[in-house]
């Protein structure tokens, strides 16, 4: 269902089922999910400049997971 939901956004991950191992696959998604809620977090819609600031958190942690995938 997660992976659904992110397909549909532009962070979807698209990949060879049988030349990508699970654990790669799983850690691909996690940082997709990630991001997605940085952008979620990063919109300048925001009353609080703190949400923004998780946002850029959130996007900060994405690089540093997508960098071990």
């Amino acid at each position: 269902m997660v992976r659904s939901i992110v397909n549909e956004t532009q962070f979807a991950v698209s990949f060879n089922r049988d030349e990508v191992p699970e654990p790669i696959r799983v850690r691909q998604l996690g940082v997709a999910v990630v991001r997605l809620w940085a952008e979620t977090f990063s919109g300048s819609h925001h009353v609080f400049p703190l949400v923004r600031i998780i946002g850029q958190a959130l996007d900060i942690y994405a690089d540093l997971r997508e960098a071990t995938v």
